[in-house]
């Protein structure tokens, strides 16, 4: 099991950052390094790994889809639910009606 690393994730301004995207982007490459990019001290955007940017889209999308399928399966049970009670009512009054007659 890999260990987390929980050591703070250096920030590079933007100028710095595109004097030296080559250097910054063979760093992440070979040596796994992240960075935060910032303009004007505000964290604009985040550069890792492509390994790691796929997992993290996998890890989003999934939680989506597990989120859209969750809700789905909640609304199929409420429509039975509607569909039952609606069915009872109408044997309820067919059975009201067949007495009446």
């Amino acid at each position: 099991m890999s260990q987390i690393d929980t050591t703070p994730v250096p920030e590079v301004s933007t100028d710095h950052f595109r004097s030296y995207l080559r250097d910054y982007l063979d760093q992440v490459r070979m040596q796994g390094a992240r960075l935060i990019v910032t303009r004007r001290g505000r964290p604009m955007a985040g550069l890792v790994p492509a390994h790691e940017a796929r997992a993290l889209w996998r890890v989003a999308n999934t939680r989506e889809a597990y989120s859209e399928w969750q809700m789905l399966r909640r609304l199929n049970e409420e429509r039975a639910l509607r569909m039952a009670v609606l069915n009872e009512a109408e044997d309820a009054r067919r059975a009201t009606y067949e007495a009446g007659r």
